[in-house]
């Protein structure tokens, strides 16, 4: 459920930063104060896609120096077999990554390519009409 909800978002800020991107061009010559409007509209939502993995991103990154902080622990237990008790649970965790649908996990370069995506398909809205 949460990918598809991650999916939604990725998809909301894509199309409020593209569309309003185009209207806010469009429209600057002829409704300046709407322009404005969207213009700012276009950069929430690129600044808010940002804000929204950055923090995404430093969950991922928590969970793995917790896992680390385990296992530098685990290796001060007495029992060895408590020390072999914690890896085996250790190596049950799953990775974590943040999932785009089903079918991608979400790495660190999203955000540059999701700008780029943004201002080539503004360029070609440009272009077009």
């Amino acid at each position: 459920m949460l990918a598809l909800q991650c999916t939604y978002f990725f998809l909301g800020c894509l199309f409020l930063s593209i569309l309003c991107g185009f209207s806010a061009i469009r429209l600057a010559d002829r409704v300046p104060a709407l322009a404005g409007m969207y213009g700012v509209l276009a950069v929430n939502g690129i600044v808010l896609y940002v804000a929204v993995f950055q923090l995404a991103f430093r969950i991922t990154e928590n969970i793995e120096g917790l896992r680390e902080m385990i296992e530098v622990t685990s290796f001060g237990l007495t029992f060895r077999g408590d020390q072999k008790y914690c890896r085996k649970v250790l190596k049950s965790i799953p990775e974590m990554a943040i999932s785009v649908g089903t079918f991608h996990k979400v790495e660190r370069e999203s955000v540059p390519a999701f700008l780029s995506y943004v201002c080539e398909q503004v360029v070609g809205l440009l272009v077009a009409f």
